[in-house]
């Protein structure tokens, strides 16, 4: 993970450093709400917040782009003895076409769909009594698989060649993976 966060901040500098402006960087700050599909039984959501996510937009035309993120983070589920309650670790990456809509002069949001890939742990698994005592305990699990997104973006120029924004993505897992909400301010240069 790291080798690709370190290829994610080079690339981008030695565009820059060549006069080509078509690449951008930036950083997420914001939160996701998650649902995990556990072939186990229903599970609560959880809102966690996002900070050291990484954004690269690659200019294809005016009106088009390549929208790409790398995430990980982690989230507890509280457990019930309905609901099972589960530590969740998630890293992933998506990819997508995004066009932009020129809705005035200063309003131009893009909209995107695309794919991604993730893998998550679960674990530890388990329901408790309402008195809080263990009632049953399940097998930690891992899920890796594709991911279907939708987003959307909004951004502004804010200082110099730095761009302020705001950024919401829904991403639907296949194989046992969460779907998510994301919701998050975005500075990009």
């Amino acid at each position: 993970m790291r080798r690709m966060v370190l290829l994610l901040l080079l690339v981008p500098q030695f565009c820059f450093a060549a006069g080509d402006q078509q690449w951008h960087i930036g950083w997420l700050l914001g939160a996701v709400n998650s649902k995990v599909n556990d072939p186990s039984g229903s599970t609560n959501t959880n809102t966690t917040t996002l900070w050291k996510d990484i954004v690269v937009q690659y200019d294809l035309s005016r009106d088009n782009r390549l929208f790409a993120i790398v995430d990980g983070y982690s989230y507890k589920l509280a457990a019930t003895p309905d609901l099972i309650g589960q530590s969740v670790s998630h890293t992933g990456g998506t990819l997508s076409l995004q066009h932009q809509l020129r809705v005035s002069r200063t309003f131009k949001p893009w909209f995107g769909i695309g794919a991604g890939f993730a893998n998550e742990s679960f674990a530890p698994r388990y329901t408790v009594t309402s008195t809080g005592f263990l009632l049953n305990h399940y097998s930690d699990r891992t899920a890796s698989g594709p991911l279907a997104i939708a987003n959307a973006t909004a951004q502004w120029r804010f200082i110099s060649d730095t761009e302020l924004g705001v950024h919401l993505q829904y991403e639907h897992g296949f194989n046992g993976l969460s779907n998510t909400f994301l919701f998050s301010l975005m500075l990009s240069y």
